[in-house]
């Protein structure tokens, strides 16, 4: 084995249903509020680790019923540039033509690649990715997109990389 390899990062996301998820953000609100509080008034601590716990109870999908678990590992950087190239960019769409690739598209092909768990076909995906609600998604996107190393879209040119971050400077 190459010593300069390591072994692949690795994301688990767990997608909550409907409720248990508004239910989760609230409690993370309530968790920030009275840690916030808890610094000028030690009679909310054991408040903040109680709701705390309640948190980390949602971690724990066994917990609650309808939860998925995703488990996501890294692909090659050789394997992501594989598949910007399968996905040219749309004409007309700014974003596509500046990072080079359909954005949308690579971005399926991408959490399909990283996909350990579940095992789904490519049209058992594709439903999914149809259906699945805004956040599940964008959970699912990000987490693929983190675990691959970048934090967002992935330019195709290191020309791009800098036009993209003077931007961001501006």
């Amino acid at each position: 084995m190459n010593p300069m390899l390591t072994p692949p990062r690795e994301s688990t996301v767990v997608l909550l249903p409907g409720d248990y998820q508004d239910k989760h953000d609230a409690l993370v609100r309530e968790v920030d509020d009275l840690e916030m509080k808890a610094r000028s008034d030690k009679r909310f601590k054991a408040k903040a680790l109680k709701a705390a716990e309640a948190v980390d109870a949602f971690h724990d999908p066994a917990n609650i019923p309808g939860a998925v678990v995703v488990k996501l590992r890294e692909v090659s950087s050789r394997r992501v540039r594989q598949l910007q190239d399968e996905c040219p960019p749309r004409k007309g769409v700014t974003r596509d033509e500046v990072y080079g690739y359909d954005e949308d598209a690579f971005h399926r092909a991408l959490i399909l690649a990283c996909l350990v768990s579940p095992e789904l076909t490519p049209a058992e995906f594709e439903e999914w990715a149809s259906e699945a609600p805004e956040r599940h998604w964008v959970k699912v996107r990000d987490a693929a997109l983190k675990v691959v190393g970048e934090g967002e879209s992935i330019p195709k040119s290191s020309a791009v990389s800098v036009l993209l971050a003077s931007r961001v400077e501006e």
